[in-house]
């Protein structure tokens, strides 16, 4: 940053002084034209320089397919007393559009008071590749 604001100013000022006319002569020479030409050139390719440091973060477009929806993470007393965790399969197909990539290995079935709840392993499926936001 500090060198681009030194680059600046020196062309800049090499810039202004090959653009100012002496006191004996009014005229501009060829070569002071090309000079000051030259300057401009100069200060221009450093504020394009400046610029481009400064630039947006390039955003890609197409978002990651892999992403679960969080809302259909369930947690599920089993019969026995026990705590389960799933993402449940209705909500999957409800909400998630990658529902038939989902691997059938992660698939798990429990039997609560209810009846049976049908969903997939969270660990098993972030290790076949998919990610979802943890509150």
């Amino acid at each position: 940053m500090f060198k681009t604001l030194i680059a600046g100013a020196l062309a800049l000022t090499l810039g202004m002084t090959s653009l100012a006319p002496t006191p004996a002569q009014a005229d501009m020479s060829n070569e002071e034209a090309w000079g000051a030409l030259l300057g401009l050139l100069v200060l221009g390719a450093v504020i394009h320089e400046s610029r481009k440091d400064n630039a947006a973060p390039v955003v890609n477009p197409r978002p990651n397919r892999n992403v679960i929806p969080t809302q259909c993470l369930r947690r599920i007393e089993t019969r026995r007393g026990e705590t389960v965790r799933m993402f449940g399969r209705r909500c999957m197909q409800n909400n998630f559009r990658g529902f038939n990539r989902l691997p059938e290995r992660c698939e798990v079935s429990v039997r609560t008071d209810n009846g049976r709840r049908n969903g997939f392993r969270p660990r098993c499926l972030r290790n076949a590749g998919f990610t979802w936001n943890r509150h």
